[in-house]
């Protein structure tokens, strides 16, 4: 089930945004589509770990950010920063100061607005 995850997905995301368009308007099928994806993930993580793995995850740890703890804090906090360092970006005229950055990483944001 976790193997096929990954093909399924983007298939069953982009499937609930096209029905639910109709119904919902673009931007509530957008948010279905990611319901549906953060669904499903929550799910399979429930049937993978079980009851007591999903409560070791949510257990005191000592340290909190692991060893060394910067590493763990930079971890924490580069997936909102790109993301919002991102969308003031993509949001300004001038597209110069992300001209060396590989397509794959603007893909996502280019196709959706």
């Amino acid at each position: 089930m976790a193997i096929a995850m990954p093909a399924a997905l983007p298939v069953v995301m982009s499937a609930t945004c096209i029905l639910a368009r109709e119904r919902l308007g673009k931007d509530r099928a957008y948010l279905a589509s990611f319901g549906v994806y953060w669904t499903a993930c929550a799910s399979v993580s429930f049937a993978l770990l079980g009851r007591k793995g999903i409560q070791r995850l949510f257990r005191d740890a000592k340290p909190r950010f692991g060893r060394p703890a910067i590493l763990g804090v930079a971890l924490l906090l580069w997936p909102p920063t790109g993301a919002i360092a991102t969308r003031f970006v993509l949001r300004s005229n001038d597209w110069r100061p992300i001209r060396s950055l590989p397509l794959p990483v603007l893909t996502p944001f280019l196709t959706f607005e």
